[in-house]
């Protein structure tokens, strides 16, 4: 088992929007949770058909028990997130806000599953990082909106070529 570091989820708001809330085309046999089903959870008794994982996975209200089992099958999605997670918002009709959902109802921290979520998410303009000269940059370069130059000169010459 590999241990990661916890990886908070970004507020819920923040995938409040038409990209995050946007669903693939449905597959009625559910293919991809079948999968995820199947490989991860193969001896576990009375485990749930993928239609039901489904309807749990869209729906606004979950149990206990039902939210554990989403829970556990977007960990184990998150195995490979960009096959699984990816295919599951892609292939299957369920939207990257869905999983935010679960997410933070459950208060999931499991850093590969999180940090392919956090990807998606609207950010506030304070909280996005700022443009900062990378830390082989000295008191020589220019900064340009074509990059750093070695001198003065160069960049003024490409600055009017591009003008």
């Amino acid at each position: 088992m590999i241990l990661y570091e916890k990886v908070p989820l970004l507020p819920l708001g923040a995938f409040d929007n038409n990209r995050c809330r946007r669903r693939g085309p449905l597959d009625d046999n559910h293919a991809v949770l079948r999968q995820i089903i199947g490989r991860e959870f193969a001896g576990a008794a009375e485990k749930p058909p993928p239609n039901v994982i489904y309807d749990w996975l869209v729906n606004d209200v979950r149990s206990p028990s039902e939210r554990a089992w989403c829970s556990e099958v977007l960990v184990a999605a998150s195995a490979d997130p960009w096959f699984s997670l990816r295919a599951l918002v892609g292939e299957d009709a369920v939207s990257i806000y869905d999983l935010a959902r679960v997410c933070a109802e459950d208060a999931c921290q499991h850093a590969p599953l999180t940090t392919w979520l956090n990807k998606y998410a609207d950010q506030p303009a304070d909280e996005v990082a700022k443009l900062t000269p990378p830390a082989w940059a000295t008191a020589g370069l220019t900064l340009t909106r074509h990059g750093y130059w070695a001198h003065k000169e160069s960049a003024e010459r490409v600055s009017r070529r591009a003008s």
